[in-house]
Parts: C-alpha cells; sequence; structure tokens
C-alpha cells in the first residue's frame, strides 16, 4: 500500500467518526415526552385527544369501591328494565301484566308458586305460603306483640 491509499483510509474512518459523534449527539437533543407532569395536564390531553369525561371515569371507579367495600347509597331513583335478584333467594320479577316478589327463588325443594307475593298471579293481589307442594304452603300473620298468631292453610 502506497502513502495516498493508507490516508484515504484513514481520511474514510475519520470522517466515519465524526458522522457517529454527531449522530449520537443528535439523539441525545430529542424530545423524552415528559411535558405533562401535574394531573390539570394529564386531565386536560385525556379530555383532548380521547374525548373522555374523567369525572364521569373517577365516579364510577369511586362506586365500584363502595360496592366492594360493603355497598352504597344511591340518591335518587332506580329503575331495572329485567329482573332483579337480591342476595341470591328474592327476585323481583316485572312480567308484563304481573309484579312479583319472589321469596325463596332459587330453592329447589319449595313448590313453583311458593314464597310469592304477586300482583295479578292469579287475578288479585296474591300471597301465597311457604311450601314444598300446593297442599302444605302455610301463610304466618302475626300481630304487634305476638301474641295472636293466624294460620292460614
Amino acid at each position: 500500500m502506497n502513502y495516498n491509499s493508507n490516508t484515504f483510509i484513514l481520511s474514510l474512518v475519520l470522517l466515519c467518526f465524526i458522522y457517529c459523534i454527531y449522530r449520537i449527539n443528535k439523539l441525545e437533543n430529542r424530545e423524552n415526552f415528559t411535558t405533562a407532569t401535574t394531573e390539570q395536564q394529564i386531565t386536560a390531553a385525556v379530555k383532548r385527544i380521547y374525548l373522555a369525561d374523567v369525572e364521569a371515569i373517577r365516579l364510577l371507579s369511586n362506586f365500584a369501591i363502595q360496592l366492594s367495600q360493603g355497598g352504597t347509597t344511591i340518591p335518587g331513583n332506580v329503575s331495572f328494565s329485567g329482573n332483579t335478584t337480591i342476595g341470591g333467594n328474592i327476585l323481583l320479577n316485572n312480567k308484563p301484566g304481573t309484579q312479583i316478589i319472589d321469596f325463596g327463588a332459587g330453592d329447589a325443594s319449595r313448590e313453583g308458586n311458593a314464597g310469592k307475593i304477586a300482583y295479578g298471579l292469579f287475578d288479585a293481589l296474591d300471597i301465597v305460603g311457604k311450601g314444598t307442594s300446593n297442599t302444605n304452603r302455610k301463610v304466618h300473620l302475626w300481630d304487634a306483640t305476638s301474641s295472636i298468631k293466624l294460620d292460614i292453610s
């Protein structure tokens, strides 16, 4: 190899080294996407980008926490369009023409209508006693002092 080719190779290596230093320096000056540091800025960005109501999400989160920690009070009217089960054994049923409160729902040993208070089940306000068949259903009515018990069988 002669002097000119060594100079050319050395110049080429030096040029590559300078270019690498330039690229590294340029990468260090890039923005790091950490400009939103306050809660208000984050809330504004979510509202602007996702069109989300952050306050509604926060309220739903608080509601879910309250439900999981023993319950909550709903301040207002609540409407359910379907059947509602309370505690696994009380069913509120709103069939067209018949409204039923079914105590003992899910009890396989009971007669099908036992434990129901219904409006229009049998064409009246119906109170069906507890029992395993339609021949042994019972309703007990107690007065305030529990001294009089009325058995209807």
